[in-house]
């Protein structure tokens, strides 16, 4: 038998042997999966003034890890956590409290949220926000 036909049916011969009835998978259980959901559309903040958002920090059933979460503000704009680690036992939630300084230009800004479980890989979410001038500022006549 040629080389090359003695490969192909050696392939053959593993492919056919290797199948199961159960799926091969290389994710990870549903149970040890984790997600950081924000919301989908830009929030609103007004110049001098700060809003909270809440990030949910998705985990599946098994998940037990603690979580360690930071955010990074961009110029112009101020963010903080209402706590910087999420507990095994806690809700699965925490705040970006976010206020823009009086002299912030209005417009769209990204705030980086990042969490990072304990010994895993950090999951990163944008945080939009959209500031406006206050009431009765910033129009033309």
């Amino acid at each position: 038998m040629p080389p090359r036909l003695k490969v192909l049916f050696g392939l053959a011969v593993v492919a056919v042997a290797g199948c199961t009835d159960s799926p091969v998978t290389s994710e990870a259980p549903a149970s040890d999966r984790f997600a950081v959901v924000s919301p989908e559309s830009a929030t609103h903040l007004t110049v001098g003034q700060e809003v909270s958002i809440p990030i949910l920090l998705d985990r599946g059933e098994g998940f037990r890890k603690e979580v360690q979460v930071r955010v990074r503000s961009p110029k112009g704009l101020q963010a903080r956590l209402s706590s910087d680690v999420v507990k095994v036992a806690s809700p699965g939630s925490v705040n970006v409290i976010v206020q823009a300084y009086p002299d912030t230009p209005t417009g769209e800004y990204v705030v980086r949220f990042e969490a990072t479980p304990d010994a895993a890989r950090a999951v990163l979410a944008n945080v939009r926000v959209s500031v406006t001038a206050p009431p009765g500022e910033g129009s033309t006549p």
